[in-house]
C-alpha cells in the first residue's frame, strides 16, 4: 500500500514540473491565438473555440474518471497483495493442507477485479488522448470547411 502511494506521489511530483511551464504560458498563447483566429477567419473562429470549449469540458470529466478507476485498481491491487503476502507467510501450512487451488482462485479473483478497473481507465485514457491530439485536429478541419463554405474560397495568401 505504502508503495502504491510513493509512486503515485512521485508521478505527481514529476508531472507537476512537467507541465508547469506550459500552464504559466497558457494563458498568454490562449488570448494571442483567440485574436489572431478571429482575426484571420472572422466568425467561422467561433466554431472552432466553441469545439474547444466543449473538448476541455469532456476532458476534465474524462480525467475524473481516470483519477477514479486508478484509485479502484489501487485498493484492489493492495488487496491482492494481502492476499499474496498471507500466503507466502503461511507456505508451509499451504503446501501441507494442498489449498494452492483455493488460495490461486482468491488471488485470480482480485486480480480480474484489478484488471476490469485497469482496463476501463485505459480506455478511459485512451479517449483523453483523442480528446487531447485527435479533437484538436478535426476542430480545425471544421473551421476551415465553414469558412470555406462561407467565403467561397480558401487560398494559402489569405
Amino acid at each position: 500500500e505504502l508503495v502504491n502511494f510513493l509512486a503515485a506521489d512521485a508521478q505527481a511530483v514529476f508531472e507537476v514540473f512537467l507541465f508547469s511551464a506550459l500552464f504559466l504560458m497558457m494563458p498568454f498563447s490562449m488570448v494571442l491565438s483567440l485574436a489572431l483566429l478571429i482575426a484571420f477567419l472572422g466568425t467561422p473562429a467561433l466554431l472552432g473555440i466553441g469545439i474547444m470549449l466543449v473538448n476541455m469540458l469532456a476532458s476534465e470529466r474524462c480525467g475524473l474518471q481516470v483519477k477514479k478507476y486508478q484509485t479502484i485498481k489501487n485498493k484492489k491491487a493492495d488487496e491482492r497483495n494481502v492476499v499474496l503476502n498471507e500466503c507466502l507467510q503461511g507456505i508451509r501450512t499451504v503446501k501441507m493442507s494442498a489449498w494452492e487451488h483455493a488460495l490461486e482462485g482468491r488471488v485470480q479473483a482480485r486480480r480480474a477485479e484489478e484488471m476490469e478497473a485497469l482496463i476501463t481507465s485505459g480506455k478511459y485514457k485512451s479517449l483523453q488522448s483523442f480528446l487531447a491530439f485527435g479533437l484538436p485536429m478535426l476542430s480545425t478541419v471544421a473551421t476551415f470547411m465553414l469558412y470555406k463554405h462561407i467565403n467561397g474560397k480558401l487560398e494559402p495568401s489569405k
